[in-house]
């Protein structure tokens, strides 16, 4: 059941639940990789072969299931998001093959629980227990989704490694990769080339900054408007959504390309300052000096980003009033309590997202 609520705390912006929920899930899956040979080789002494279909089924659907690699992905999206890379360099993200892989948390599997009084009668416990022993493929949404999140993961390795290119990143764009983080990779390769880059056309970063500065702008306003839209007494699914999306998902490799710019870039200082200006003709610091501009513009953006979504995260926060869940419904008033509780935690979490962000821009100031 777990597999079913990991996407939704993450649409709710509830990171330090799905951070413990993503350890979990993956501390399952190594434990049952330890345990399912044991178990197969327990078979073939005790001579119970009736028992080997389903522990091989139950392997393939941990080997195979999108459930273990996507909260891999989340939570080394939640550790690099706080400065870690440990989750992200721990894994080789190539080794995925999504277009094999199963879906473990088919929403045609999940029972209505409010319709299911007990006590069950053994025909639906059959029914339930047949529908959750059941994998399929997945989903075409699920699909994009999980190539995407593939195309996110090796960009921040390639950063990392010093290795990107163009090439690469046009590679990421056709997985779906969001098209801020496009324009700031292809930054990346013009003002951080890598060393054993083949020959390709040079890109232009002031261009691909102002394209990036634009579509951040855009992604931070649709956020802010989502957080404006206060609780009316309707469950709102969407509600930190975008603001998850920017903060968990797109900020931090934006960052991490910032911090490779600022390795590049950053103001030489003591003796070495003279030789370096020394070193450069009239027309490489003028480039230079463009290229700085316009960096110092990106930062001042999303600098302007973070101070508007923690501002609409403050709103909001200020906004919920648990004393407003009065009504004549026992049970419904205790289910709207429990959601203004749960958007508070979210709040939190996510402003808490913004200061660290927020530190992060500052240490990386040209």
């Amino acid at each position: 059941m777990s597999h079913e609520v990991l996407e939704p705390l993450l649409e709710a912006g509830l990171l330090p639940q799905l951070s413990s929920l993503c350890s979990n899930i993956l501390s399952f899956h190594r434990h049952a990789r330890k345990d399912i040979p044991d178990l197969v080789a327990g078979c073939f002494r005790n001579g119970k072969y009736f028992k080997l279909p389903e522990f091989y089924s139950m392997f393939s659907r941990l080997d195979r299931g999108h459930a273990g690699w996507s909260a891999a992905f989340l939570l080394a999206s939640e550790q690099m998001s706080q400065g870690e890379m440990t989750g992200l360099e721990a894994r080789d993200w190539d080794t995925a093959n999504i277009s094999t892989m199963m879906c473990n948390d088919d929403k045609s599997a999940i029972p209505d629980w409010s319709a299911l009084a007990p006590p069950l009668a053994d025909s639906a416990r059959l029914e339930l227990a047949t529908k959750r022993a059941t994998s399929s493929e997945l989903s075409s949404e699920q699909v994009i989704l999980c190539q995407k999140r593939q195309a996110c993961v090796k960009a921040a390795q390639m950063v990392i490694k010093g290795l990107l290119n163009g090439s690469m990143v046009e590679s990421f764009s056709q997985d779906g990769l969001d098209p801020i983080l496009c324009q700031v990779l292809l930054a990346t390769t013009a003002v951080t080339p890598a060393e054993a880059a083949e020959a390709e056309a040079a890109q232009n970063p002031e261009e691909c900054i102002t394209k990036a500065v634009g579509l951040l702008q855009d992604k931070a306003w649709k956020a802010c408007e989502a957080l404006s839209q206060q609780y009316s007494g309707v469950v709102c699914n969407t509600l930190f959504s975008d603001a998850t999306e920017l903060l968990m998902g797109v900020l931090p490799v934006c960052l991490l390309c910032m911090q490779a710019w600022h390795r590049q870039l950053k103001p030489a200082k003591g003796k070495g300052k003279k030789s370096k200006q020394a070193c450069q003709t009239p027309e490489q610091a003028a480039e230079q000096a463009a290229r700085l501009e316009s960096i110092r513009g990106w930062h001042a953006a999303v600098s302007v980003v973070l101070a508007d979504v923690g501002s609409a995260i403050g709103i909001l926060q200020a906004a919920i009033n648990l004393d407003a869940c009065a009504d004549e419904n026992q049970y419904q008033q205790l289910v709207t309590t429990q959601v203004m509780l749960g958007y508070k935690e979210s709040c939190v979490a996510l402003a808490g997202l913004v200061k660290r962000h927020t530190t992060t821009l500052k240490s990386l100031k040209m």
